[in-house]
């Protein structure tokens, strides 16, 4: 009976019906397998919130987000980014209506704890290299390299200011004041000991002395002294 069943089969007919399937499936693959890659450059509707005059737009950044503990090493990183990208590509001298886009290709870590990325910006098909080292107090050492000119920024990123990276240091107890880290006002907070306006001069004068440059900034330090005393 199967012999009679295969014998009456029209060959051209299932020859004719294999060869539509195998262009389905072919279709399928070049829609489905070969999307065209997103345009990092471009704005997205949904992130019209973020500021990308400061910051860089991340494409496939979601697993990074959770390897750095939330936005604030998040943001810190696309601000890093985005200097670097401003700097070492001429197309990103003057943005109007785009922004800095960078691509993570890929994500590693290795066995001292650091985040290895390498990835490329919408406007340059140079290989980038990324890598970060987690600090306390939610600061980051970022260290970028363009693979094809070599180019290293590393002094001039946000990130690896001396005024974040004594940041990571706090919390600190020293002679005349107490300074640590505020989390949620994202500010370097300085406790005086005593009611007197110069402990706090002298205390911010230490600071600069141990910063070391120009990095510090006003606008992210917060200076409390102690109640007065009843009576006075």
């Amino acid at each position: 009976m199967l012999r009679n069943l295969l014998e009456n089969i029209d060959t051209k007919k299932l020859v004719a019906f294999g060869s539509i399937a195998l262009l389905l499936v072919l279709v399928l693959v070049l829609v489905f397998g070969n999307k065209p890659s997103e345009d990092a450059d471009v704005i997205p509707f949904e992130g019209t919130s973020q500021d990308y005059t400061k910051r860089a737009r991340i494409v496939g950044g979601e697993k990074l987000f959770r390897e750095l503990e939330g936005d604030k090493r998040y943001d810190s990183f696309s601000e890093d980014i985005f200097k670097f990208g401003s700097t070492a590509y001429p197309e990103y001298k003057e943005l109007k209506d785009s922004a800095i886009g960078f691509t993570i290709e890929e994500e590693s870590k290795n066995d001292s704890g650091e985040i290895i990325l390498s990835g490329t910006y919408g406007s340059s098909s140079n290989k980038v290299e990324v890598k970060l080292n987690l600090l306390k107090n939610y600061r980051l050492q970022t260290s970028i390299t363009d693979t094809k000119t070599e180019l290293n920024i590393d002094d001039q990123l946000p990130s690896n200011s001396k005024f974040n990276l004594y940041i990571s240091t706090l919390p600190l107890d020293e002679e005349g004041y107490y300074a640590e880290y505020s989390e949620i006002e994202d500010k370097l907070t300085i406790y005086i000991d005593e009611r007197d306006p110069s402990l706090s001069t002298r205390a911010v004068d230490d600071i600069k002395s141990k910063i070391g440059d120009d990095s510090y900034d006003s606008s992210r330090v917060e200076i409390l002294f102690p109640p007065p005393s009843i009576g006075n």
